[in-house]
């Protein structure tokens, strides 16, 4: 989706959509050939016209500016399209953005897009990763201190914001921004006014935010670790960038750009991909979005020797070609069925015993009365199949003594010997092999 701009235009992919517009395409053993056609004697690793998608000269700058209309972005699916047209309306104004994506699909690229074509575009673009810097210094990087604030403040700092005054401020990963910093940067958003470490004097600033984060804002917001009212303050315009999966349409351009940047600084001449490495990297989910693409093309330029693109598929763990791959769905089990089911687990593991140290009380960590309550509420009882008898020595001796005893043994659930008229006692409590037995009351 977006890459790095490149002066060089020795080689590179061309599109599909190109292509067509310039009437070029041609067809070889029922395979589509893509790009304007060059003649034959191109093809030295392998392969044949059917097989291989050929390399066009067209300049990186001309693909991103026919493209987008934006520099170092390349996009053409209706993903980007959606987005490109939220940048072109929000640049123009002094709104504040929040820009939300996983890592590796340009949000640094989409805030510089916004700084670019806004009105403060000749005014400072300064950039703060809010994870990278250590929590006892952000407060001064952003708002700068005063000389003897702190030790070590041997002069006065002017902070991020007063360094982008008149222009803009890019906060990354503002999700990353300390609980205890966050009410000091909602009032310099709603006021438009600091204060210096060690200083008790307001200064006006005149800034525009642009914050962005791979995280869930929201999800934060529910579990307290970001404040709900800083993050509506943010949240004025969001922008959301689609992941790579979800743009497999720009996975060429984007191919055609990084086999041009890594051939032309390796001096090589790469001319070809194979249709079916296309179609294998159109396919793969990409995890890492454009930041994995851009290293997977860098590795494949690295082992190509010939003319034709060598990408090392191994490493990608792609899905079967003829099958489209399919979102992963887990099954959903509400709160009660996952109690339900640990209980059972327990109880399984400690062959049904439920009282003493060895039984499924004791795993679960909670009393004996406790966890029959705990049965009886979610319905679980004993299959009778289910080891009804006791195999071991000891388990048939106390068979024995309970018949010379003139006892019987209780064959019911645990359930049904609550609601029982009779006593139900257990003389071996302890051992898997527990026998219960029935004592009449008298």
């Amino acid at each position: 989706m977006i890459a790095d701009s490149s002066n060089s235009s020795e080689v590179s992919l061309t599109y599909r959509e190109a292509s067509a517009a310039n009437g070029l395409h041609a067809k070889a053993n029922d395979v589509e050939v893509v790009g304007p056609l060059t003649g034959a004697g191109s093809y030295s690793q392998g392969g044949n016209a059917g097989d291989l998608v050929e390399l066009s000269s067209l300049s990186s700058k001309e693909t991103a500016d026919w493209r987008t209309g934006f520099e170092n972005i390349i996009g053409s699916g209706a993903a980007m399209a959606g987005v490109l047209n939220q940048v072109r309306m929000v640049a123009s104004t002094d709104c504040t953005v929040l820009i939300q994506g996983e890592t590796g699909t340009g949000k640094e690229l989409i805030a510089a897009a916004i700084h670019n074509h806004s009105l403060r575009s000749s005014r400072p673009y300064v950039t703060l990763n809010c994870a990278a810097i250590p929590a006892g210094l952000l407060e001064s990087e952003l708002f700068g201190h005063e000389r003897g604030a702190f030790t070590g403040a041997f002069v006065r700092k002017l902070g991020r914001f007063e360094a982008a005054n008149g222009g803009t401020i890019f906060l990354d990963e503002i999700g990353d921004m300390p609980l205890e910093l966050q009410p000091k940067l909602l009032r310099v958003l709603q006021e438009r006014q600091l204060e210096r470490l060690g200083s008790t004097r307001r200064q006006p600033i005149d800034v525009r935010v642009i914050a962005a984060t791979n995280q869930k804002l929201r999800t934060l917001v529910a579990s307290k670790q970001f404040r709900m009212d800083l993050f509506y303050r943010l949240n004025v315009f969001p922008i959301a960038l689609p992941a790579l999966r979800h743009r497999s349409d720009d996975i060429l351009l984007l191919i055609q750009h990084f086999v041009r940047a890594h051939a032309s600084r390796m001096r090589k001449t790469i001319q070809w991909i194979s249709s079916s490495a296309l179609t294998a990297l159109e396919r793969y989910d990409w995890p890492g979005n454009i930041r994995e693409l851009q290293n997977v093309i860098e590795r494949a330029v690295i082992l190509t020797t010939g003319d034709v693109l060598q990408v090392p598929l191994d490493a990608l763990h792609t899905p079967d070609v003829g099958v489209p791959s399919s979102p992963r769905v887990q099954p959903r089990q509400t709160l009660v069925e996952a109690e339900r089911a640990h209980v059972i687990e327990a109880l399984k593991q400690a062959g049904w015993v439920v009282g003493g140290t060895r039984g499924a009380a004791a795993r679960l960590g909670i009393a004996r009365t406790t966890m029959i309550s705990l049965m009886r509420r979610l319905g679980i009882e004993r299959d009778r199949n289910e080891n009804a008898s006791a195999s071991s020595p000891d388990a048939e001796g106390a068979v024995a003594s309970i018949a010379g005893h003139g006892l019987k043994r209780c064959g019911r659930s645990a359930a049904q010997r609550l609601n029982s008229v009779n006593r139900c006692e257990c003389p071996r409590r302890n051992e898997q092999h527990c026998l219960h037995i029935l004592v009449s009351q008298q």
